[in-house]
């Protein structure tokens, strides 16, 4: 009879706690399904090019930068991300289209590495102050990764050999202490690396798959991997920078970007480091229930935020994290409270359909980041 009693007991505590579940985050879950419907179809129709690649942001007036991408410049690192969620939607015609643009635009062939961006005539851009053209590895490596997972789903051997091809190529951005730097460059029948690694760069699913047919790979992982395990500190964030002369740094001395520590706990969670990223996650989560918001940059000594403002790409890979590690409602909460608020939909807008911050622009990197946060989540 207890037994019955307890059983009954049970049903009805799921039942009421499924019902609360559903009054608090049905309508989110709708709102999502319509945001990433309509979010696809915003970057697909007014953030491509006619050759196909992904434009950086909506306006184009005439803005130069060394280090980001830029009105209709079109990069790897967008390359990839449109790659890696034309692949989750398994959308073959968008997903082979970024695949033309990557072998006829962005790939080098000399070093097999990508061009970190392309002017918006697609052609390579060339640094102002260098002169040199140079390559990204995360990008590289994000590419490497959406290639493989191409493969086994359609099982067509072209992506798994450009995968590996560009596996090859990569390794240019490797140091003969098998650290992978942040960029590598080259010029007139020169070339050389960073000395630096910048941890957020590394990404470990695809260094395992290449190690199956490479075993260099295997050794660099390994070695790479003991670097961003040691770079948390003990509040849970992340050093971001390291190299043999100087150890560990953040990006301005001991300046932390969120975005940039995110990226570090997600790719660590991704291969069972669930301890470290868990750290990660507690942290934001008590800087969100104690402010309101996570905020963009942090001092990795005070823990102490250094600036005011927040980030919507910010916010997709926490909720990724937190959906990855069991805890669905913060993710949803995250999504619900500083994501979908930014959702444009009004007919009127020429952003319609598009997360954004500033009016009258829509950036491709943020947009790209909460589709894949929203489809990861909405087929978990």
């Amino acid at each position: 009879m207890n037994d019955r009693r307890t059983i009954v007991t049970l049903i009805l505590v799921c039942l009421i706690l499924g019902l609360t579940w559903g009054y608090f985050f049905g309508d989110t879950l709708e709102d999502i399904k319509n945001a990433e419907k309509n979010c696809y179809m915003f970057v697909k129709n007014k953030m491509m090019n006619a050759y196909g690649g992904v434009i950086s942001e909506f306006k184009d007036e005439g803005e130069i930068s060394e280090v980001f991408a830029v009105d209709h410049e079109v990069s790897s690192e967008n390359t990839g991300f449109m790659m890696w969620y034309s692949l989750l939607k398994k959308d073959k015609e968008i997903f082979d289209l970024q695949c033309d643009v990557v072998a006829n635009y962005l790939l080098e062939t000399n070093y097999d590495v990508l061009y970190w961006k392309l002017n918006k005539n697609m052609t390579p851009y060339v640094s102002t102050i260098w002169g040199s053209y140079s390559m990204a590895p995360d990008a590289d490596l994000r590419i490497v990764r959406v290639l493989f997972s191409a493969y086994d789903l359609w099982g067509d051997q072209k992506y798994k050999d450009l995968a590996i091809r560009l596996g090859n190529g990569i390794k240019h951005a490797v140091g003969p202490d098998k650290t992978l730097r942040y960029w590598f460059s080259w010029k007139n029948g020169w070339n050389g690396r960073a000395e630096e690694v910048f941890i957020a760069y590394l990404d470990w699913v695809p260094m395992k798959r290449l190690a199956e047919y490479d075993e260099e790979w295997g050794s660099i992982m390994e070695t790479n991997l003991e670097i961003a395990l040691n770079s948390q500190t003990n509040e849970g964030l992340f050093y971001q920078v390291y190299s043999a002369q100087n150890g560990y740094t953040g990006i301005n001395d001991t300046i932390s970007e969120l975005i940039h520590t995110g990226w570090i706990a997600y790719r660590l969670l991704e291969i069972g480091e669930k301890e470290t990223s868990q750290q990660f996650l507690n942290f934001v989560k008590m800087q969100y229930e104690q402010y309101g918001k996570i905020f963009g940059m942090y001092d990795l000594e005070t823990t102490k935020n250094v600036v005011d403002w927040d980030n919507l790409a910010a916010y997709a890979i926490i909720a990724r994290i937190a959906n990855g590690l069991g805890d669905r409602n913060f993710a949803l909460q995250l999504l619900r409270e500083k994501v979908l608020p930014h959702f444009i939909s009004d007919p009127t807008s020429p952003l319609n359909g598009s997360f954004a911050y500033r009016e009258n622009d829509a950036n491709a990197f943020n947009n790209l980041e909460i589709l894949v946060t929203l489809r990861l989540i909405l087929s978990s």
